[in-house]
Parts: structure tokens; sequence; C-alpha cells
């Protein structure tokens, strides 16, 4: 099942803990999709997103604001 997941991610950081993910530093725009797919997944219980507290400030211009990163947390079912 973490495969599925990791295909889903691809790269990202993922760490697997007692029925737990953790995906860290995804840019945001790509946490809406992310999110979904793995909400479609049958084995997934819950997923949640929200800001790591990481910024990308290198490709900012003065009238931008840097770009936020976000982690994502989910609960994966045991009978699978």
């Amino acid at each position: 099942m973490y495969n599925k997941i990791t295909q889903i991610c691809g790269s990202q950081p993922i760490i697997q803990d007692n029925g737990m993910f953790f995906i860290y530093n995804l840019r945001q725009s790509e946490v809406e999709s992310k999110v979904r797919a793995l909400r479609a997944l049958p084995f997934v219980l819950e997923v949640t997103s929200y800001e790591s507290g990481k910024y990308d400030f290198s490709q900012m211009m003065q009238t931008q604001l840097p770009t936020k990163y976000y982690n994502i947390r989910g609960k994966v079912t045991d009978s699978i």
C-alpha cells in the first residue's frame, strides 16, 4: 500500500510509521492534486495538509510572495 503512495508523490520525502504517513516539502502548486489523489486511494482513511514553515525565496521578484511549502499527513487502514 505504501508503494501506491510513493508512486503518487514521486521523489518527495515520505516517512511511514504505525499506519501514518508524512510527506514533506511539497510546493503550494502541487498540494491540492496530491491530496486529491491520496484521498482517492481505498486504504487511506484521512489526509490533511499544513504549512511547513519553509519558503523559497530564490525565484522571487519584488512583487511576488515567496513560494510556500506544505506537508501532508495521512492515516492508512490496517486491513488490506
